[in-house]
């Protein structure tokens, strides 16, 4: 906002919003060797740290290139952040409630990025109000992390030490090709929904809102998902997930011209598709331990970059040719390829099971 604001292109603005991304991609191969070095604890709160560094120095100055690069640190700490996080939560989470409790961490992602935008659109994006405010959340999230995980081992086992980020990818494409649709869906939900919208009719607050209503669906049914994953195979929600992603990102167009019917769906759409964001770190967690899960969410943090960089540039494209059907059919697309992993991957381990009857 602050660079349109100044009158810059939108290529700059596109290329500055990409620069975490980029640095979730540069990390990603590391984040096993960082955290093996200075241990999980401590990955996390340098990172909160050199994350904070970077908002504070994002207000001081208004070079450029300085902004370019302090993004892409607050990507890389946020990268390294994410995935010794999401292996902490799989590791400390009793069995039993494991499933419940990595949906309750991708609900409370999805209503963080909620009231990111929220605070924006009550406050002056130009003041020192957004970065106070976002300063104020790394301290709380020291202060807790502080406080909740005192007793928490800085280190982890040597289980499955030679497990690389590399063969991570290989041994569950179907997981990391989840995780790179979901980046991709999100990142293109948010940037060209509402584009979408306003060319369908709608005012510009409705096809704003439309966003919302696809993160309400996310964060407000991943813990029922979660529910279901307890009780039913996971690999069987994954594949139901991806169809229902698919069917529905094809009915767009149609769904546009009936408001009754495209509101409950677009709160569906997001809950399919972040669905699948969750069922593939609940399968992470189940598949993998010790050092090769901090590889294994290091490769969903490489995924997740490479999704939130590439999905808006072909959604971007395929749009301009196509105004009505590109956006969904990149949608359907993305989804049919994850479709195809998922159903290969159930294959697989259908097989594997049987060869050991």
């Amino acid at each position: 906002m602050r660079l349109n604001a100044q009158g810059n292109s939108e290529l700059l603005v596109g290329l500055m919003a990409g620069a975490p991304a980029l640095g979730f991609v540069l990390t990603a191969p590391f984040v096993r060797s960082i955290s093996a070095v200075l241990g999980m604890r401590s990955t996390m709160l340098a990172c909160i740290g050199f994350s904070a560094v970077s908002i504070a120095l994002l207000e001081v100055t208004t070079h450029i290139g300085a902004w370019f690069s302090l993004r892409v640190l607050m990507g890389a700490a946020s990268g390294i952040l994410i995935a010794v996080g999401e292996t902490l939560i799989n590791e400390l989470s009793p069995q039993s409630y494991r499933r419940r409790s990595v949906a309750v961490y991708t609900t409370t992602f999805t209503i963080c990025q909620l009231c990111g935008p929220a605070v924006l659109a009550a406050i002056d994006s130009n003041s020192l109000w957004p970065g106070a405010i976002s300063l104020a959340v790394h301290l709380v999230s020291v202060a807790l992390f502080c406080t909740l995980f005192r007793s928490m081992r800085n280190g982890y086992s040597e289980e499955d030490s030679d497990v690389s980020i590399w063969r991570c990818v290989r041994m569950v494409p179907e997981l990391c090709a989840g995780i790179l649709f979901f980046a991709l869906f999100d990142a293109v939900m948010l940037s060209l929904l509402p584009i979408y919208g306003l060319h369908h009719g709608y005012a510009v607050g409705v096809a704003t809102f439309m966003v919302t209503v696809v993160l309400l669906g996310d964060a407000a049914l991943q813990t029922g998902i979660g529910w279901l994953a307890d009780r039913m195979s996971a690999s069987v929600l994954f594949i139901l997930c991806g169809a229902g992603t698919l069917a529905l990102s094809l009915l767009l167009p149609s769904l546009m011209a009936c408001p009754l019917v495209m509101w409950p769906a677009l709160t569906m759409l997001g809950a399919f598709s972040g669905g699948i964001y969750t069922l593939a770190l609940i399968q992470i967690g189940h598949r993998f331990s010790g050092q090769s899960l901090v590889a294994a969410n290091a490769a969903a943090g490489l995924a997740w970059g490479i999704g939130s960089l590439v999905g808006p540039l072909i959604a971007g494209g395929a749009a301009h040719l196509n105004p009505d059907m590109g956006f969904p059919l990149t949608i359907a697309g993305a989804s049919s390829i994850f479709l195809l992993m998922a159903l290969r991957g159930a294959a697989r381990s259908m097989r594997n099971a049987l060869s050991q009857l």
